[in-house]
């Protein structure tokens, strides 16, 4: 509903456009009526069009010329108002979409890490992209064409009840056989769609695991393994696919098959009062024309069926996501976390992840402001769970996190965020180029900024040296950087900030010696006056 707001006016001018096109429809068949029975049987004008019995009469030849051209006058109005209303529709719905993705990407940044353990990116990838997608479809095909279908069969169907409603009924008396039988299959194109969307996430996931792994497959010579098992998904899609496909096909044919009973009683019927002398063949003619142009519609309204049943399920998946709760949200007391001093306080906290694993059970840690500090153990002790913690990716499950003497979740997570800067044990990489992974941190960086916070990262020297400096494309994931340029970037990009309090987790547990050196020095450099936490498996000085 909020999606639609602000859209009243263009939708309000494409159902115009919608009518006129409608109208230009419904007299098109007309035209050629008039030549049939007027010009080449020469049987009186209705009365209703009296007042061109001369022309008709008189000049037969300038009658058919005017004829030909309003056949060509109401084609081309019903094309230029069909035009301009799905422009319109199509405008809105993009814009709708666009709307949507927003308020899904909006959810997405607001839920916990726990949430992102439980669902795999690629699939997430699938609603934000996909589902999104078959809604934009649907959107601008059945808001436009479903109601100016139906206005078109009713009023196609007016139209029939008042040339010869007898006629009429051995057309109508068809529909609601076809109106259950659609209503049937579009419940198993539904259920069909429902088991596509699943299996195409789930080929999303293979596909992307394995080209994220894909140069520990060419190590391994695993690249057969891995093409059979992503033939298995593939395959799963497929025959999921297969069967939507199948069941959009019956329904289909089943309104052709209709069609073709409809008009082979019209022609039956019209045939025998033709024989009679109670129907001309003109009116036979239009009245065929007619039960033709009433079955493209309901076609066309079948196979938007088939689509609405698709984007019904990408509509599901999508309220499921934004229905998540999240786990993490401001208090209506919470106050902005500005000038800091970074004195932390653990007091008795406890936790564990949505799995039940126990991995903190009553932390006492006192931090003084200013203190340097290394918190080390082995994999798995809750080294990184305390950076989790208190940055508040996930709350404690007893126990409260003070900071300078106030909970923590007494500030507003945006203001607590940006006084806490952290370098993650893995090196995540954010932009295209060096210039902007480093400026990400900060987004009114200016270039002194940058070249500031690679000198404090001791990366200016190293960026200088490439042919690019800032500019370098750094490749998905970094992949062109080896890891101790990878991390002293991320250290640049956490220096920017100039944060309250400097977290490190594992910064040099996969560089070179070289780079250990570089990166310790600049932390010591920038630590004075500043809380500075330490996490790593040895003991690291930072003298």
């Amino acid at each position: 509903g909020n999606a639609l707001r602000g859209y009243g006016w263009r939708m309000a001018f494409a159902t115009v456009c919608l009518l006129g096109a409608i109208a230009a429809d419904l007299l098109a068949p007309w035209p050629l009526k008039l030549v049939v029975d007027q010009l080449l049987l020469q049987k009186p004008l209705p009365a209703s069009l009296g007042a061109l019995e001369p022309i008709v009469t008189n000049t037969p030849v300038f009658a058919l010329v005017l004829l030909s051209l309003t056949i060509v006058a109401l084609s081309f109005a019903s094309a230029a108002l069909t035009y301009l209303q799905t422009f319109l529709v199509a405008t809105v719905g993009h814009d709708v979409v666009h709307r949507v993705r927003h308020a899904v990407f909006e959810q997405l940044s607001r839920l916990s890490p726990a949430f992102y353990t439980r669902n795999h990116s690629a699939e997430l990838l699938t609603r934000v992209n996909s589902d999104t997608a078959l809604i934009r479809d649907v959107f601008t095909d059945w808001a436009v064409k479903a109601i100016s279908e139906s206005l078109l069969i009713v009023g196609i169907l007016g139209v029939m009840l008042a040339m010869n409603w007898r006629l009429a009924l051995c057309v109508m008396v068809t529909l609601p056989a076809l109106y259950f039988v659609l209503r049937r299959i579009g419940g198993e194109i539904r259920s069909s769609a429902r088991a596509q969307r699943k299996q195409d996430a789930a080929l999303a996931v293979r596909l992307v695991d394995s080209l994220r792994s894909m140069t520990l497959v060419q190590a391994f010579g695993r690249e057969a393994h891995e093409l059979a098992r992503f033939d298995e998904q593939s395959g799963r899609s497929r025959d999921a696919g297969v069967a939507n496909a199948r069941a959009a096909a019956a329904m289909s044919k089943s309104v052709t098959f209709t069609a073709s009973v409809a008009t082979a009683g019209t022609v039956l019927a019209g045939g025998l009062l033709a024989l009679r002398g109670t129907l001309t063949p003109g009116d036979l003619l239009i009245f065929i024309a007619y039960v033709g142009a009433l079955f493209k519609p309901v076609r066309d309204l079948g196979k938007l069926w088939a689509k609405l049943s698709r984007a019904r399920v990408g509509a599901e998946r999508l309220e499921e996501l934004l229905a998540q709760p999240a786990d993490v949200v401001d208090l209506a007391e919470a106050v902005s976390a500005t000038g800091l001093r970074g004195e932390i306080q653990f007091d008795g906290v406890s936790f564990s992840y949505p799995s039940g694993t126990p991995v903190l059970s009553g932390a006492q840690i006192v931090i003084a402001a200013g203190q340097h500090v290394a918190i080390v153990g082995p994999s798995g002790a809750g080294k990184s769970t305390l950076l989790h913690l208190l940055l508040r990716l996930y709350e404690p499950t007893a126990g409260a996190i003070r900071l300078d003497g106030r909970p923590l979740d007494q500030y507003t997570l945006q203001s607590l965020r940006q006084q806490v800067g952290v370098v993650m044990q893995e090196a995540v990489f954010v932009g295209s180029t060096i210039r902007e992974n480093i400026g990400w941190g900060s987004p009114h960086a200016t270039e002194a900024d940058i070249l500031r916070a690679a000198q404090l990262a001791g990366a200016l020297d190293m960026i200088a040296a490439m042919p690019a400096g800032l500019d370098t494309v750094v490749g998905e994931r970094g992949c062109t950087l080896s890891g101790g340029q990878r991390q002293r970037i991320c250290l640049a990009r956490t220096l920017i900030r100039d944060p309250s309090i400097l977290i490190l987790d594992e910064p040099t547990s996969a560089v070179d010696p070289a780079s250990v050196e570089a990166i310790e020095q600049a932390v010591v450099a920038h630590r004075r006056g500043r809380t500075t936490l330490v996490i790593g498996h040895q003991f690291t000085s930072f003298d």
